[in-house]
């Protein structure tokens, strides 16, 4: 058995390498990487328990027990420094959000439910629709998540799920941000779309356009505030969330839909693909060519140009957000730099940049450290921005 526990403690020592080197040298691993590090507590308490449970038995002794032992002590090493990386990693969404708002925020989160718990589990008090239509196609299929529609107007969010335009699904993503929200009164949306290979860029885009219109139309039914609709989304959600926010006067994306008003009042792309291009100006992976946008850079330039929100950046556009995973090794950090560079240039309404410590992509699939403290964050912008807006309504008023 003592084999047993070498193998374990193995295991456990290369889960939390990866965790601390962020996987930034493996770009594959990043699904490892960014779990070993936002799930390190529990991690730690494996550890412990692991290490506990084969000394008593007897099974941590002789030259494989030693070696375990050691390994156990590496693990652990790696997942408190892990673990301390995310407590330290939270701090800078204080600072962030500052400077967005202008005034240092006391963002509260359960710090020990981020140990012991780092999943978000949907509040109680909410509501919840499934699987509403907001149009005629298989995919497109929304959920409601917030207080009853009967307890009055609410801010609305609308969160477009990530999987590269070619997959994913609406129900598992940002759920600590989502989560939040829908328990401190917002109504928030969770909408399925068409995918590639099927759907060919703009069809995704006009389908988030299409939900947006919908929600607008039946605010009343589903207890939205229509004067005011944030957008979200991770990697290629946030693509597209940032694409909605500055093409909302392009009707050529609203096809039958044209009348519709799909404006938002507030943008927060997480982690996103804001370039299709890479610096030498070729398709940033082969797959967009062949699988998404359909078509080569030569042959039409404007369509590339047109799904790159750092391409499309405008002064007629809400206020944004924007997050990124300082350790991102699937879309770069870079990426969310140039897109608040390029809005910052083009003048209109504030721009906020949070990029979080050590953390991957995806890492706000989790409710550790760094997926608490940023959904406080960003419900911190977000109420801040709709607080501006009631003000305005009552002043015209």
């Amino acid at each position: 058995m003592s084999y047993l526990f070498l193998a374990s403690a193995l295991l456990l020592a290369l889960l939390a390498r990866s965790a601390v080197r962020s996987a930034r040298r493996h770009p594959p691993l990043w699904v490892t990487a960014m779990a070993g590090s936002e799930l390190a507590g529990p991690f730690l308490m494996v550890v412990v328990l692991l290490f506990a449970g084969f000394r008593s038995a007897g099974w941590a002794g002789g030259a494989a027990g030693v070696a375990g032992q050691v390994l156990v002590g590496i693990a652990a090493a790696g997942f408190a420094l892990a673990l301390g990386r995310g407590f330290i990693a939270s701090r800078s969404g204080v600072a962030a959000v500052e400077g967005f708002t202008g005034t240092r925020p006391d963002l509260a989160w359960s710090r020990v439910r981020a140990v012991v718990l780092p999943v978000s589990l949907r509040p109680g008090r909410v509501t919840a629709d499934e699987a509403r239509e907001y149009g005629t196609h298989q995919r497109h299929l929304v959920d409601r998540l917030g207080p009853d529609p009967a307890s009055g107007p609410r801010p609305a969010l609308i969160y477009v799920h990530g999987g590269g335009w070619w997959r994913g699904r609406r129900h598992t993503q940002a759920r600590p941000m989502l989560h939040r929200l829908a328990g401190s009164g917002w109504q928030v949306f969770t909408p399925s779309h068409r995918l590639s290979p099927e759907a060919t860029f703009p069809d995704h885009l006009i389908d988030i356009k299409r939900v947006i219109a919908w929600v607008r139309a039946n605010a009343g039914e589903l207890g939205v505030d229509p004067g005011f609709i944030a957008i979200a989304g991770g990697s290629a959600g946030g693509n597209l969330a940032a694409l909605v926010a500055l093409t909302a006067d392009d009707v050529d994306l609203q096809p039958g839909f044209e009348d519709a008003d799909v404006s938002v009042q507030a943008c927060v792309p997480f982690y996103g693909v804001h370039d299709m291009l890479d610096d030498a100006g070729h398709p940033l992976w082969p797959y967009l060519e062949t699988a998404v946008l359909k078509v080569s850079v030569a042959a039409d330039p404007e369509r590339w140009r047109r799904a790159s929100p750092v391409r499309c950046a405008t002064d007629r556009r809400p206020p944004f957000f924007v997050v990124h995973g300082a350790a991102d090794t699937v879309a770069r950090p870079e990426m969310s730099r140039r897109l608040v560079a390029a809005l910052r240039a083009a003048g209109g309404p504030a721009v906020g940049h949070l990029e979080v410590p050590w953390a991957n992509h995806g890492f706000d699939f989790f409710a550790g450290p760094r997926g608490r403290a940023t959904a406080a964050g960003v419900a911190a912008v977000l109420d801040h921005v709709h607080a501006g807006y009631l003000q305005r309504a009552s002043e015209a008023t």
